[in-house]
């Protein structure tokens, strides 16, 4: 069992946390050279990866792994996150941009607060009791059609880039609708 000081704690958030932000920088920059489309299939190929480096980190007592994955890990949340929420950004309409943005973004932590939670059953002896590592390969193995999402829906996101209206943004047309006072 590894030894998981008070001081340890907070140089691994610390460390983290930067680990998290140069992510985020990094994928911005990779954003502005490559373009929207592009840097966002790199991004979710970098938070596919986040899942086996968490099986990794799961998988291993050595305190050198911990070190190395967990800041990887966080190096790709940083990255992965910042093409995401470059994607939702373009999506919204200019005039209900923060209307817009709030009911995307809530609608992205859908998975995290209401699927999330089953990860306790599934790693629970009393229910599947599957180990840490085996669920983050699974989740690794479930995530993956993210990516083919990403490459079927990259003439949309190419035209979003582009600058379309949001009339012609079929992934914003609804929420324009929505949201857009009535003429």
């Amino acid at each position: 069992m590894l030894d998981f000081s008070r001081g340890r704690g907070y140089v691994n958030k610390a460390v983290g946390l930067a680990a998290t932000i140069i992510g985020v920088l990094f994928g911005g920059a990779l954003m502005v050279r490559l373009g929207l489309y592009r840097a966002l299939l790199g991004s979710e190929f970098c938070r596919r990866c986040r899942y086996s480096l968490s099986c990794g980190l799961h998988s291993s007592e050595e305190l050198s792994h911990h070190g190395v994955c967990g800041r990887l890990r966080e190096y790709c949340l940083g990255h992965g996150d910042g093409g995401v929420r470059a994607l939702l950004m373009a999506l919204c309409d200019h005039r209900f941009t923060a209307t817009q943005y709030a009911l995307l973004s809530a609608l992205a932590s859908f998975g995290r607060v209401y699927v999330g939670p089953v990860s306790g059953y599934a790693t629970d002896p009393k229910y599947l009791g599957l180990s840490w590592a085996t669920f983050f390969f699974l989740a690794f193995i479930v995530a993956l059609p993210g990516l083919v999402f990403v490459w079927l829906l990259r003439e949309e996101i190419q035209r979003v880039e582009a600058g379309a209206t949001s009339e012609d943004r079929t992934g914003c047309a609804l929420m324009h609708d929505l949201i857009s006072p009535s003429a």
